[in-house]
């Protein structure tokens, strides 16, 4: 729930560790997809992987595919 909010002020803290706030970043994401699978009555395994959550509710909402894409730019 306060995934974002951490994310925001460890980022912006001086010396704050981005490790950490990309953690929650990812943290968020994760949850927000399996929320949104959730409410949709749609089952998945258990996964920490963000692009697999979002491909599976694009088979469901093509609109994920913008954030699948997003997710890419942000890969090591």
């Amino acid at each position: 729930m306060h995934d974002l909010q951490t994310a925001r002020i460890t980022a912006n803290a001086t010396g704050g560790p981005l490790d950490t706030a990309i953690y929650h970043c990812q943290q968020a994401a994760e949850k927000a997809v399996k929320g949104w699978l959730t409410a949709n009555s749609v089952s998945f395994e258990k996964t920490h992987d963000v692009q697999q959550l979002i491909r599976q509710a694009a088979s469901l909402s093509p609109e994920f595919t913008h954030f699948a894409g997003a997710m890419l730019d942000f890969r090591p």
